[in-house]
């Protein structure tokens, strides 16, 4: 893998990710690898697939952190892709899977963001009060604050 990036010959990298991970028995770091390749080749509709795979092993073996994970790269792609709400709804899924309250705050400054982005100022301010109250429960002292003075100074 590392020979093809480092000529900068992706579709090589994907070539080499996709046998990876078909041979490999650590599938999970296979997976990984052959998704971030099709990333970087802008093949969002492929990478989808993958995740998708990944989201069933992940969800087969109780890994709620790898479930997150891919969730959040799954709605990384549907951004990529121009598809605002299926990219909400992947962010909203890796919240349920989610249980470090600092990563919860960026997924909602994520969601926020998409919801700006297509002027749906209800949702940004109903994705505010969720991280108002994740910050009042006293379990997190740092927030990017300037992402969501954004997204007030947007509504008003």
């Amino acid at each position: 893998r590392g020979i093809y990036e480092g000529t900068f010959d992706k579709n090589k990298s994907v070539e080499y990710d996709k046998a990876a991970y078909k041979k490999m028995p650590k599938r999970h770091e296979a997976l990984e690898h052959l998704i971030v390749s099709l990333m970087m080749v802008k093949d969002y509709t492929n990478a989808i697939k993958y995740v998708s795979t990944a989201l069933n092993m992940a969800k087969a073996e109780n890994n709620a952190a790898k479930t997150a994970d891919y969730y959040r790269i799954e709605a990384d792609c549907y951004s990529d892709l121009n598809q605002p709400y299926k990219a909400i709804e992947s962010f909203e899924k890796a919240l349920q899977y989610t249980r470090d309250n600092q990563e919860k705050l960026y997924i909602y400054g994520r969601i926020i963001n998409i919801y700006k982005e297509i002027s749906n100022f209800e949702k940004c301010l109903s994705c505010l009060e969720k991280c108002s109250e994740l910050i009042k429960s006293g379990t997190e002292d740092r927030i990017d604050l300037e992402s969501l003075y954004v997204a007030i100074k947007t509504k008003s």
